[in-house]
């Protein structure tokens, strides 16, 4: 069983109390992922959240059948699939592990259920989620940003 130290350790249960982390506890799994091993898939039904214990996993988008774009990796402490708190809803990107990583995962549903019962678990949930994708859209963009002013039809229009 994951201890309530190791979960303490990722980023969205930072602002739980112990007895939450209690609640908590039941719900999760560990995981091992080998390097290059996928984690989950782009648009297949997302049913887990993945917390990184140990490793790095890179999020990858499919821009063509011939051409994937690292979309930034993910360190231990953080977390990826978040789209598995909406039912039904598929996975945004692909996940993949680059080295030898230990994950937690909790089914999506669970967690939903959990939330229900536990009101102030699913807000400090959802406040952390919220930064999370705030802090990961603003480094796109500034990717974004910094490849178009380094683009050469670009290049004129900005200098």
């Amino acid at each position: 069983m994951v201890s309530l130290a190791e979960l303490k350790e990722i980023e969205i249960f930072q602002d739980y109390t112990e007895e939450m982390l209690q609640k908590i506890q039941p719900l999760v799994e560990s995981c091992l992922f080998g390097k290059d091993e996928m984690i989950f898939a782009e648009e297949v039904q997302a049913d887990k959240i993945y917390m990184i214990s140990q490793g790095k996993i890179v999020l990858e988008k499919k821009l063509s059948s011939t051409v994937t774009i690292s979309m930034g990796a993910i360190k231990a402490g953080h977390c990826i699939g978040f789209s598995a708190i909406e039912v039904g809803a598929p996975f945004s990107m692909a996940a993949r592990a680059v080295e030898k990583s230990t994950l937690f995962c909790i089914k999506g549903r669970h967690l939903l259920e959990l939330f229900k019962k536990e009101t102030r678990m699913g807000y400090y949930f959802m406040r952390r989620i919220n930064g999370v994708m705030r802090d990961r859209i603003a480094r796109l963009e500034e990717r974004l940003f910094r490849s178009l002013k380094e683009h050469p039809d670009f290049k004129t229009v900005l200098n």
